[in-house]
């Protein structure tokens, strides 16, 4: 056989496995550098994705051990990329959402061993570009590659990720961008592992943005990506189990297979806060610096018979102002551990508000939920925001005369002066 043969019958059998989940439609490959190059393109969801390959790798698809095996993970990879709403978006660890194009084939570097790839990389915030060449090294090319040619298309994107990342790249508006690109090297190595404050924020953004922000509130992305799990240095079932986990606090939504999310109430509440870049990764901001980053501003502690007069109007009064309010109405879903889900609560919340009634002393578990936030009360750390609803100080101070000694407001007040008092506590 031929080379020209062993190119065709690799071509044949590379378009069989891509179109062999029956969702992709393949075009006949073109030809590029006397046929030393050939460019695919694959359609799906009324969306497209491309990629380049060597003559090189099609004349060895039917004989190196491997290829089939790792054509097959990277056709299906696609299939599910192309259900995102912009399937060459991705996300950054450092918040940036980016869409990401190469154009084909391989360029060589004149004068140095090694070639390259014109990639334009854009900004979704602001629509700003990056004009950058993804280079492949000699010995990328002769080890890494020739052992698994498919792993350098997610290569291209984490090396893109981590140049942005270490702010790297310097985007411009289309107009403006200077003739020079920037060099970008393509990333195949490990990456260290993150800690899993910014799994979360990672997976909340992009869903925001991948999601969200690309299309609507209902608009699923692939959660479970092997580019994502490589880059934030993890396997794909932890990834998944770091969805789930945000699945639990309402700030996604996962469907039937857990591969793909949409977005939750709770993320939903805070798209101007994700929007202007205001995440929760970082630090708490109490003076207590050892303690750790909050998922909410704060925790409403009240007995269920205060929902409909006050606590629910409350709680939606206070997100509708921006605050990330932990309540159980928004937070608990059916199937939850209740004790574990309130403890959880309880720990990420900066200030929890405490509405103090008849029925809040009558009650056991309410007392329990004010004795975990006395417990946060360390080193001076001011926790509990209390709330009078019909009751006076007599009342309060038979309950707790510590509780009765703070300032606190009463629902006798109003609403709307409720949510003022908060507000200024918080800050």
């Amino acid at each position: 056989m031929t080379a020209k043969d062993e190119r065709a019958r690799g071509v044949e059998i590379l378009t069989e496995i891509l179109s062999g989940g029956r969702i992709l439609r393949v075009k006949e490959p073109r030809t590029f550098h006397n046929g030393y190059s050939y460019y695919f393109e694959a359609t799906a969801y009324d969306k497209i994705t491309d990629f380049g390959l060597s003559a090189e790798v099609l004349e060895d698809m039917e004989v190196t051990p491997g290829y089939k095996q790792h054509a097959n993970k990277f056709a299906r990879a696609i299939e599910k990329r192309l259900r995102n709403p912009r399937p060459q978006a991705f996300m950054t660890r450092s918040g940036v959402p980016i869409e990401v194009e190469s154009f084909w084939p391989h360029e060589a570097w004149v004068g140095r061993t090694a070639s390259f790839v014109r990639t334009n990389v854009r900004d979704l915030r602001d629509s700003k570009l990056a004009k950058c060449f993804v280079v492949v090294t000699h010995q990328q090319q002769i080890f890494d590659l020739k052992e698994n040619p498919f792993i350098e298309f997610g290569g291209i994107i984490n090396g893109v990720r981590d140049a942005v990342d270490a702010g790297d790249l310097v985007f411009h508006p289309d107009a403006d961008h200077p003739d020079t690109l920037q060099r970008v090297d393509l990333c195949l190595g490990e990456h260290q592992r993150q800690e899993p404050k910014t799994l979360e924020t990672f997976l909340e953004t992009k869903v925001f943005w991948l999601g969200f922000k690309a299309s609507n509130a209902g608009s699923l992305v692939w959660i479970a990506d092997p580019w994502d799990a490589d880059y934030l240095g993890i396997s794909l079932p932890e990834l998944v189990r770091e969805a789930e986990v945000l699945e639990a606090r309402g700030i996604v939504r996962l469907e039937e297979s857990r591969e793909f999310a949409s977005a939750g109430q709770q993320l939903l509440l805070r798209a101007r806060e994700l929007e202007t870049g205001r995440t929760t990764k970082g630090s708490d901001s109490s003076d207590n610096g050892d303690k750790p980053a909050s998922e909410w501003d704060v925790f409403i502690s009240h007995a269920s018979e205060d929902k409909e007069s006050f606590v629910h109007p409350l709680a939606e009064e206070l997100t509708r102002l921006g605050l990330r309010v932990w309540y159980d109405k928004f937070t608990l879903k059916l199937g939850d551990s209740l004790r574990e889900k309130i403890d959880y609560g309880l720990r990420y919340s900066k200030f929890g508000v405490v509405v103090l009634s008849p029925h809040f002393f009558s009650k056991d578990w309410p007392k329990k939920e004010l004795d975990g936030l006395v417990a946060l009360e360390v080193d001076g750390r001011k926790v509990i925001l209390p709330v009078w609803h019909n009751v006076t100080r007599d009342d309060v101070a038979r309950y707790s005369p510590i509780l009765a000694g703070r300032l606190a407001v009463s629902t006798s007040t109003g609403l709307d002066n409720v949510v003022s008092e908060i507000r200024r506590a918080i800050g």
